[in-house]
């Protein structure tokens, strides 16, 4: 029978030198060969245990997939060495299908462009519509989505400031889903569905004869409920934020797509000096397609993550302030515990935050929280940016507090986020 491999990331293995049944199998064991284990359920800290021919193993990052107790699943040995790695075959019913995913995200990330240039011509438009040549009809909606974006007075709100965080557009179609079924309003001030509209607008005004660009999403993955975004992503780039939050790394055998906020400036808008409104169609609707491209990317890699076991959410947030905008790029996960953290400590979750605003360059953040107790981080690029932030983290300090919180680090540092190299954790193990 002819499978196709699910890759939630490589299972691995490693063994306990003093038991000898371990010892046996991986002597007996090839690569190639394909293995049924039996799921026994959920250790006290979440991971899967399965048994493999008597042998019981944890999954400390297995696919977000309903697995229950007593399924058998087909495994296929990737490695033996350094560490035995193994991967599913075959998804349970309502699963993710990461396959799938990473089809959709190989279609889309091309596609995909940042939303600078796109916010730009936006902006422009507010303020000399009648110097850009553009069909007319088209500025209502121009309007309704330079009005549906986020400003900074209202974030300063935490109800708006999760408002803003819903309508990014990578929830697109959770919110829709629950609309259908009568749980919420439908999501109308949504950033995605915004672009959807004002492409489909903008294709109406293409020359005759002239192709339209291709479909941002290429074949969508419907995404689940709870499925949200992902930051820009990258082929082959090293992450910065690496095992500075217990971060997780992809198994050598999955796609290399890693993914980093990034810190993004404003751009020039491309619309001013244009003569024909052919040319100024085109080209907004090159930039809105692959706007949706991109937040359509992020919530795919949002998936990709899931099917990985890794709780992950992230989005871009455009925010509003007079005629200009700035981007925040951001990304919030659950750290993975650490090995000597008391089981009632509760779980870890940690936000990075990039951003670059007139005055200060880029800016990275992590923020990290555990309970009531949260740690902060800076790092900026500009030496007098970093006196700024220093002068500031006092009153930062005396606003956590006042809220409830505990704060065990607050710093600033000037230069880039550090990579430690750390080795990622394995994914299976035997429990002794």
């Amino acid at each position: 029978m002819d499978l196709k491999p699910l890759q939630p990331g490589a299972a691995r293995l490693s063994p306990s030198p003093s038991a000898n049944e371990v010892a046996t199998l991986l002597r007996n064991w090839r690569v190639g060969q394909i293995l049924e284990a039996s799921v026994l359920g959920r250790s006290d800290r979440g991971s899967l245990l399965l048994n493999i021919q008597g042998v019981t193993l944890e999954a400390t990052r297995p696919p977000e997939l309903p697995f229950r107790p007593g399924q058998r699943l087909p495994v296929q040995i990737l490695a033996r060495e350094p560490q035995l790695e193994l991967r599913l075959l075959a998804a349970p019913a309502g699963g993710i299908d990461p396959a799938r995913v990473q089809q959709a995200l190989r279609e889309t990330l091309p596609r995909q462009q940042p939303l600078p240039p796109l916010l730009a011509n936006l902006a422009l438009l507010q303020r000399q519509s009648e110097a850009v040549p553009l069909p007319r009809d088209l500025l209502p909606l121009l309007r309704d989505l330079w009005q549906a974006l986020a400003t900074r007075e209202a974030v300063r709100q935490p109800a708006e400031l999760a408002a803003a965080l819903r309508a990014s557009g990578p929830f697109l179609e959770s919110a829709l889903a629950a609309s259908l079924a009568g749980e919420a309003t439908p999501p109308i001030g949504d950033l995605r569905g915004q672009l959807l509209r004002l492409a489909t607008a903008l294709r109406q005004h293409l020359p005759a004869g002239t192709a339209p660009p291709p479909s941002p999403t290429g074949n969508e993955y419907p995404a689940p409920r709870a499925a949200v975004a992902q930051p820009p992503l990258m082929r082959g780039a090293a992450n910065p934020w690496a095992g500075q939050a217990g971060e997780a790394t992809h198994a050598r055998h999955h796609d290399a797509v890693r993914t980093t906020p990034s810190a993004q400036p404003p751009a020039p808008p491309t619309l001013a000096g244009l003569s024909r409104p052919e040319t100024g169609v085109e080209e907004l609707l090159r930039q809105v397609e692959g706007a949706i491209a991109r937040t359509h990317t992020h919530a795919l890699h949002s998936l990709h993550a899931q099917a990985e076991g890794r709780p992950l959410w992230a989005m871009e947030l455009p925010i509003r302030h007079g005629d200009q905008v700035d981007v925040f790029d951001l990304r919030i996960e659950e750290e993975e515990p650490h090995p000597n953290a008391e089981k009632t400590s509760g779980r870890r979750w940690s936000v990075r935050l990039s951003f670059d605003l007139a005055g200060l360059g880029p800016v990275h953040a992590l923020i990290s929280l555990q309970a009531e107790s949260v740690a902060t981080r800076f790092w900026v690029e500009r030496a007098e940016t970093a006196r700024l932030f220093d002068r500031w983290l006092e009153t930062l300090e005396s606003r956590l507090r006042q809220a409830g919180l505990q704060v065990t680090t607050l710093e600033c540092r000037c230069g880039p986020p550090p990579d430690d190299g750390r080795d990622p954790p394995p994914l299976i193990r035997e429990l002794v």
